[in-house]
C-alpha cells in the first residue's frame, strides 16, 4: 500500500494523471489507514449497450482504493468509496461526467463495489460501472453517507 504512494502517486499528481486522497489516523497522523486515487477517462461503449455502441463517453477511474491490512472490514473501505462518488459527483457538477470505473483486483473486490451498486461489465466482470444517473439512489441507501 505505502510502496505505490511513495513511488506512483507523487508522479502521477506531478503529470495531472490522478488525484491521490488518503486517510490518516487522527491519534497518529503520520499512520497511513488507507487512500483511493481518482483519473479522468473514458469508456467506449462497445458491447455495453447497442443503443450508444461505438461511442465513448466521460468517466472518472477509480485507479486505487485500499485499506491497511490492520482496519481491514471496519468500515474504511466503505468510507472511502462514499467519499470517492461524493467527490466524483461533486465534479460532475462542474463537468461532463457520465460514470465511475472500477477495477477490481479479485472476485472479492468485485463483490464490494457491487454492494455498493457497481454493476460487472458483460465483457470483464472485475471492470465495474456505476452510472452517474444512479449514484444518488446509491448514495441514499448506502448507510452513513452524507457529503463530506
Amino acid at each position: 500500500m505505502n510502496d505505490w504512494l511513495r513511488q506512483t502517486a507523487t508522479q502521477h499528481a506531478q503529470q495531472n494523471l490522478t488525484r491521490t486522497y488518503v486517510a490518516v489516523d487522527d491519534g497518529e497522523p503520520a499512520r497511513l489507514l488507507g487512500y483511493y486515487a481518482l483519473a479522468a477517462t473514458r469508456l467506449l461503449f462497445a458491447g455495453i449497450s447497442e443503443r450508444r455502441a461505438g461511442q465513448d463517453v466521460s468517466a472518472v477511474l477509480l485507479t486505487r482504493l485500499a485499506v491497511d491490512r490492520h482496519v481491514v472490514r471496519q468500515g474504511l473501505g466503505g468510507y472511502l468509496l462514499r467519499h470517492a462518488l461524493h467527490v466524483v459527483r461533486d465534479a460532475s457538477l462542474r463537468t461532463d461526467v457520465q460514470c465511475v470505473l472500477a477495477n477490481a483486483t479479485s472476485s472479492s473486490a468485485a463483490d464490494f463495489y457491487q454492494h455498493f451498486g457497481f454493476e460487472a461489465l458483460a465483457t470483464d466482470r472485475r471492470r465495474l460501472i456505476l452510472p452517474m444517473r444512479s449514484m444518488d439512489a446509491v448514495c441514499q441507501h448506502v448507510r452513513g453517507f452524507e457529503p463530506i
